[in-house]
């Protein structure tokens, strides 16, 4: 699932990654999204899902910088946790 906004390509915001707890077909996935969620992603590449899980570092949720480029986002840094 994606859905975007029409921001434009270069738009930095706050988003929150969730990685999945456990799903009935053993998949791990992560969720992806902004605070208003306009931004929306979930990913079960498991190319993805393991660089998303190293960036989150063992926590099963955090909040980073990102940048929005077309049909993608670029992870930044990690910020404080968030209160949404």
């Amino acid at each position: 699932m994606v859905a975007w906004t029409d921001e434009g390509e270069g738009v930095d915001v706050i988003v929150k990654v969730q990685a999945s707890q456990k799903s009935n077909d053993d998949t791990r996935r992560v969720l992806v999204y902004d605070k208003r969620r306009k931004f929306v992603q979930e990913h079960s590449d498991p190319k993805i899902v393991d660089a998303f899980t190293r960036a989150l570092a063992g926590d099963p949720k955090g909040y980073f910088l990102a940048t929005l480029v077309h049909d993608s986002f670029e992870l930044g840094e990690r910020v404080r946790d968030q209160s949404w």
